[in-house]
């Protein structure tokens, strides 16, 4: 079965490998923004990527916002943040645009 914990309780080791994973499958699939990377864990404490989600979601029960929950970072900030961020890569795309006749 799955077990959802937070925050997961994994040994050091395994969560700096993980995290690795997660920021190596972030820049490889050259995403931005925000994402959720899943991951499996066996019993024998091998991490596997599960998928990256670029739209995680955002309803009563999803766990991207109660994972910022868990270290600090309310709802509303979050999507603060989100729509901020959307902003400034908004901002930078648009300097980046030329007009060619």
């Amino acid at each position: 079965g799955v077990v959802f914990e937070l925050p997961v309780k994994l040994p050091e080791y395994l969560t700096e490998e993980i995290t690795s994973m997660a920021l190596k499958a972030y820049k490889v699939l050259g995403m931005k923004g925000m994402a959720r990377i899943d991951f499996l864990v066996d019993s024998n404490n091998v991490p596997y990527l599960g998928e990256p989600n670029t739209l995680p979601g955002f309803t009563n029960i999803s766990m991207y916002p109660k994972l910022f929950e868990e270290v600090g970072i309310p709802y509303t900030d979050l999507i603060t943040k989100l729509i901020d961020y959307a902003m400034e890569r908004y901002d930078h795309k648009k300097t980046l645009l030329h007009k060619h006749d």
